[in-house]
């Protein structure tokens, strides 16, 4: 088998969104500017876009991606399709 190389530059910025970890990941997206889509409104965390809030339900792992007709949107994997496709690398 060959060697695998990961760019760190292009990792997913992944996060769980448990509820109440609401301000945890408005501050994690901040590092990529993301943030800025993002509100805590009557204690619950909305996408906020094109001029309205959608609200984000708990328990999913939360990233942003980009769509050539939409521009960034959040994305939203639950525990099952995270622990199925993706792989978690401490560097």
């Amino acid at each position: 088998m060959g060697e695998i190389i990961l760019d760190k530059r292009k990792a997913l910025q992944i996060i769980f969104y448990n509820g109440v970890n609401n301000n945890e990941v408005i501050e994690f997206f901040k590092k990529g500017n993301f943030g800025k889509y993002l509100a805590v409104i009557d204690n619950e965390l909305h996408y906020q876009a094109y001029g309205k809030n959608t609200l984000i339900k708990p328990n999913f792992y939360l990233s942003f991606k980009y769509d050539e007709d939409d521009g960034w949107y959040i994305s939203k994997e639950t525990k099952e399709s995270f622990s199925k496709n993706f792989i978690s690398i401490n560097v």
